[in-house]
């Protein structure tokens, strides 16, 4: 009776430690890692408004975007160089490579980039009057 009840508490406790155990873990908001390589970030433009405002990436890493209008409006993504007002940018201010172009609603692009030097980027949407809205994020590279 009590090997019955010791294999039973066993056969529990294996069961316990598997159904809490490692698994692969959700990507950070924006889908981006920022530990040292090449980032993805995941971003959406809603109406008015992007779903991440804040990224990190790394110094002299490959940055992709991949950027998905789920709005109505024509949106895009563009980061910026130190010293652009971000209620003033166009889509001519933009880091090299470093722009969607405008995306249609229910459309979506990819593109990548060269990871600027280590600061804090503003990422716009340069549509008038969306940056004046809140279409506003920041990107921190390390």
């Amino acid at each position: 009776m009590k090997k019955t009840i010791l294999f039973a508490l066993l056969a529990l406790l294996a069961v316990a430690m598997v159904a809490c155990g490692g698994g692969a873990s959700e990507p950070a908001a924006g889908g981006g890692e920022s530990a040292g390589g090449p980032t993805t970030h995941n971003i959406k433009g809603e109406d008015i408004a992007f779903d991440v405002t804040e990224l990190t990436a790394s110094a002299n890493n490959q940055i992709t975007v991949n950027f998905e209008n789920v709005g109505t409006l024509e949106h895009n993504w563009v980061l910026l160089p130190p010293g652009v007002d971000p209620l003033a940018a166009t889509e001519a201010d933009a880091i090299a490579g470093a722009d969607a172009g405008i995306v249609p609603g229910g459309e979506s692009v990819t593109f990548s980039f060269a990871a600027p030097p280590a600061g804090t980027y503003d990422y716009v949407c340069t549509v008038e009057g969306h940056a004046a809205a809140g279409m506003v994020g920041k990107l921190t590279i390390q």
